[in-house]
């Protein structure tokens, strides 16, 4: 994600979490890496308005992350939004769904 884009997510919650997918993910979504996982994890977490960086694994991952964080907003592209329709059962009623033109983001108000 860029900076910017960080920024305004940040406006919306008060904790900042990020997903970075680990090169293996990323190939099982058709995604080729341009850098390593420890370095692209290394980049986002340079963002100063980050509350963490969480290493991603698998779509079936997010919902440990929306349980164990307490996600109130959950941020997500555009175009992976199919493969997250499920977690919408998981959520607590005040959990909002933001489609994002980035990768997934976890936010904590």
């Amino acid at each position: 994600p860029t900076p910017h884009l960080v920024q305004c997510r940040k406006a919306i919650g008060e904790r900042l979490i990020v997903g970075v997918s680990t090169d293996e993910f990323n190939c099982l979504k058709g995604k080729q890496s341009v850098y390593s996982y420890e370095e692209r994890a290394e980049i986002v977490n340079a963002i100063e308005c980050l509350a963490m960086v969480i290493l991603e694994t698998c779509w079936d991952q997010k919902r440990w992350h929306i349980a164990t964080y307490e996600v109130d907003i959950f941020g997500i592209d555009e175009d992976w939004r199919s493969k997250c329709n499920d977690l919408k059962k998981v959520w607590k009623t005040s959990v909002r769904w933001c489609i994002c033109p980035a990768p997934p983001v976890f936010l904590l108000p």
